[in-house]
């Protein structure tokens, strides 16, 4: 399980991303990690999941406003990284459809704009809490046997509203983050220039 230390002095941090390469990047996640101790939990978060490809059985929930970067950080950033083909976002709707059939094979899930009724027991929690966090899940296509699978992915939840889940207090499995309030467009003179 990942943690942050939350006494860590600045002059003991270890800067393992010189963003002076990558000012852009630098301002996507400043908006969407708007504290120090938050970015840098992200970055470890998504280190290992780089470096080791395994799934680290928790995910990154990150709610805040549209236009905030979230749909940045996946299309030009995840996707790019891990391959379209290796991706894949799903909604509310398919997460609460038995057909899971497109999660197959895949390294990295973006749960986009997720919102519902996310209490122990309810459908779609309970396939949240597999898709995170179990070695192998059921894939149910139409007209296809139900059939289980090694579960490779690991996710981050995206969402615009302010209780996208609900979440018990002892569940390790979600690490929630708000963004900026600023839109991202707000903080770049050209906005096609700063994505390319």
């Amino acid at each position: 399980v990942l943690a942050t230390r939350r006494d860590i002095k600045d002059n003991e941090r270890v800067d393992f991303v010189d963003f002076s390469k990558y000012p852009n990047i630098k301002i996507l996640l400043d908006n969407l990690f708007t504290k120090r101790d938050s970015l840098d939990y992200f970055l470890n978060w998504f280190s290992t999941i780089l470096n080791t490809l395994e799934k680290n059985r928790t995910a990154i929930v990150l709610k805040g406003v549209q236009g905030a970067g979230k749909g940045l950080l996946y299309d030009l950033l995840i996707s790019y990284i891990f391959g379209n083909e290796h991706c894949i976002t799903i909604s509310n709707e398919q997460l609460k459809s038995r057909f899971n059939g497109e999660l197959e094979n895949k390294l990295f899930v973006v749960g986009n704009e997720i919102k519902g009724d996310f209490r122990d027991g309810n459908t779609s929690y309970e396939k949240l809490k597999m898709y995170i966090s179990d070695r192998e899940i059921l894939i149910e296509d139409k007209n296809i046997k139900t059939r289980k699978i090694l579960n490779f992915f690991n996710m981050i939840i995206f969402s615009n509203h302010d209780t996208p889940l609900q979440i018990s207090p002892n569940d390790r499995r979600y690490s929630v983050f708000t963004t900026s309030s600023i839109k991202i467009d707000n903080l770049v003179d050209d906005m096609d220039k700063f994505i390319e």
